[in-house]
């Protein structure tokens, strides 16, 4: 009976993902979803978007589902972002991964049994909060609350998700001490990478970039948010004390950040919009050098930067500030101040070669992926009797 199930029910997400969203069609899904013995974990809304900067939470539901588990990752439809925007009812990412739109909020989730919900920002707390007793929470403090400029509700439910979660991660030493102030059983689990995805890069059509890159003598390459934290002062001072090398900095600018640092007089700091995730493998087999470059202060000391972990397993020598979760890592060259960052990028040059020293920023990389963090909390969530 189970496998005439699957078979209706492939045929059925077909067609929910071609019309309007019916309670009835997903119910008749979520009794497939029922009847598995894995775990259910679910992702809920507001979310990252499934296709905007792949960073931990959709990694983290990646890494589950290749362990065998059913996820639902929740979407919303008012992002111009596919595939998300494209998602209407549930879309089938890989054999145990899905996306989900109900267009209500998750309301239709409530026929499910048991499941993990995985929180990661305050404004998700009411999610399928009071609609099943028996699901189990978790609560993943990803980054220094002040990041995310919370209101006082906001701040509220972020307090009560610490308090009330059957679960909670955090993601650095900084914010794992704080949220220890609250509660005594905090996992510290650091941000991690894909290694497979970067560590062999495949060769891409990219013009813009091959030809940007054959005009430069060395590349110092930088992808993620370009934010108030982003140290431009560094740049723009390694630039004019090197200007046969190429600054390629590539990522979603906050407003005004790149006039407000007059950054077009200088015409070796190039800017580029951020690409997509699969095209960063090819982006960083391109770069001499990878850096880090964020100004030292509370937000990035409670960083864990998934960059780093990419970095590492693409086998680029790696310059940074001294924020502590990159520092504790011991791959990164260190540096206090903009003098010492040129210099530490004149040395990671000669490094680039290396294989000895490439062959140990792969090797640590293969330690910290995203299917052995999500291994760690399936063995919490097992030890402390929660599924």
């Amino acid at each position: 009976m189970l496998e005439t199930l699957k078979k209706s029910v492939k045929a059925l997400i077909k067609v929910i993902n071609k019309s309007k969203v019916s309670k009835k069609s997903l119910n008749k899904y979520f009794a497939y979803f029922n009847q598995e013995d894995s775990i259910k974990f679910v992702f809920p809304s507001p979310s990252v978007p499934w296709g905007y900067l792949f960073q931990r939470p959709q990694q983290l539901a990646l890494a589950l589902s290749r362990l065998g588990h059913k996820v639902i990752y929740s979407v919303e439809g008012e992002y111009r972002i596919i595939p998300d925007r494209k998602v209407i009812g549930l879309r089938n990412m890989n054999n145990n991964l899905y996306l989900y739109n109900d267009y209500a909020a998750g309301k239709h989730l409530k026929s499910l049994n048991k499941v993990v919900i995985w929180r990661y920002w305050a404004n998700q707390y009411n999610y399928l909060r009071e609609d099943n007793m028996n699901n189990v929470t978790i609560y993943d403090w990803v980054d220094d609350i002040g990041v995310y400029h919370y209101n006082e509700l906001e701040n509220y439910f972020h307090n009560k998700m610490v308090m009330e979660s059957d679960i909670v991660i955090t993601t650095a030493e900084d914010i794992y001490i704080k949220a220890q102030e609250i509660r005594k059983d905090v996992l510290l689990l650091p941000n991690a990478c894909d290694y497979e995805h970067f560590s062999n890069p495949i060769p891409i059509e990219w013009k813009e970039l091959d030809n940007i890159c054959n005009n430069y003598d060395v590349i110092i390459g930088y992808y993620g948010a370009i934010a108030d934290w982003f140290d431009f002062e560094i740049i723009k001072h390694c630039s004019e004390a090197n200007p046969s090398w190429l600054f390629l900095i590539v990522g979603q600018a906050y407003p005004d950040i790149l006039v407000k640092n007059n950054i077009d007089k200088y015409k070796n700091i190039v800017i580029w919009d951020r690409v997509e995730y699969n095209k960063l493998p090819y982006l960083l087999s391109k770069f001499h050098i990878a850096m880090i470059p964020f100004k030292v202060n509370e937000i990035t000391q409670a960083t864990s930067p998934v960059k780093i972990y990419e970095y590492m397993a693409g086998g680029k020598p790696i310059v940074s500030t001294n924020m502590k979760e990159v520092s504790k890592l011991g791959t990164a060259l260190i540096a206090c101040d903009k003098y010492e960052f040129n210099e530490k990028l004149h040395k990671a040059l000669t490094l680039a070669n290396d294989v000895t020293h490439i062959s140990f920023l792969k090797e640590t990389a293969q330690n910290h992926s995203w299917v052995e963090r999500a291994r760690v909390v399936l063995e919490e969530l097992e030890k402390r009797g929660l599924v």
